[in-house]
């Protein structure tokens, strides 16, 4: 027993160590050289480092599955997430480019950020879509993409664009919802944005932000969490005030602006 008990612990130790730790699970779809892959592993490792460093680790793996489009005009013309039954994204790319191309694409980054949420069904598919509008950019910054007065004046760019598209007439939820049968992704996305947008900015008058948040939000909640109000009931805890529940209410039931100024 004497000799065995060192093994155990150390068998132990090393098992404890990976825990919560998440890994890339690839899944060539089609055919890639050597060369392909090495860069499309540098691309999606740096684009997930950068959101570890901005919101924290995944506490899960991610299946990635790397699908061939060649003679396209972007690097990932197309790309989707899944939950089930693991936690997935579907990139479709054109390997042919550079990886300072691929990473100069937001597509990586806002479909790495929908994982941090769990998917919360299409009926306010404007909340998932909105938050991952807001990561993209967080996440570019953080890759050094972008500086922090690029980043909201993009913000504000996009939302105010999306803006000319909400009438007033009905709550925010019903029209953004309304924007997606109609096929106007963009200003449904952006005008979800808004709404991670103005809770960062409460936060932020209040010492902290919703990045800082999600890591507590990760370890303690992102497993257990469905649906949308349970997502931002976790993140006001994980926060200690209520901002996230009583701006969705309002989102859900009332006309809001749908805005953004660079401050």
């Amino acid at each position: 027993m004497k000799a065995i008990m060192p093994l155990v612990l150390v068998l132990v130790f090393l098992f404890s160590s990976f825990i919560g730790k998440s890994e890339f699970i690839y899944k060539w779809k089609d055919d890639f050289s050597e060369a392909e892959k090495t860069k499309v592993k540098k691309w999606l490792g740096i684009t997930y480092r950068a959101v570890k460093a901005r919101i924290g680790e995944y506490p899960f793996d991610v299946h990635l599955f790397i699908y061939r489009r060649d003679n396209q005009s972007e690097p990932c013309p197309w790309a989707n997430t899944w939950r089930y039954p693991n936690q997935q994204v579907h990139f479709h790319i054109d390997p042919s480019y550079s990886l300072e191309e691929f990473l100069k694409d937001w597509t990586a980054p806002h479909e790495l950020s929908h994982l941090a949420i769990p998917y919360i069904g299409e009926k306010e598919t404007w909340f998932s879509e909105g938050f991952a509008s807001f990561m993209q950019y967080q996440v570019m910054e953080e890759m050094g993409l972008v500086t922090v007065s690029q980043r909201d004046s993009s913000y504000s760019a996009k939302v105010n664009a999306a803006s000319q598209s909400y009438t007033g007439n009905q709550s925010f939820g019903s029209e953004a919802m309304e924007l997606k049968k109609n096929n106007n992704y963009a200003a449904m996305y952006w005008g979800g944005a808004s709404f991670f947008l103005k809770w960062n900015r409460m936060l932020g008058k209040s010492g902290t932000n919703l990045c800082q948040v999600f890591e507590s939000y990760l370890s303690d909640f992102r497993q257990k969490d469905r649906g949308v109000s349970e997502v931002v009931s976790s993140l006001d805890k994980s926060s200690g005030f209520s901002f996230g529940v009583e701006l969705l209410k309002k989102y859900r039931e009332e006309e809001v602006e749908v805005k953004y100024d660079v401050p």
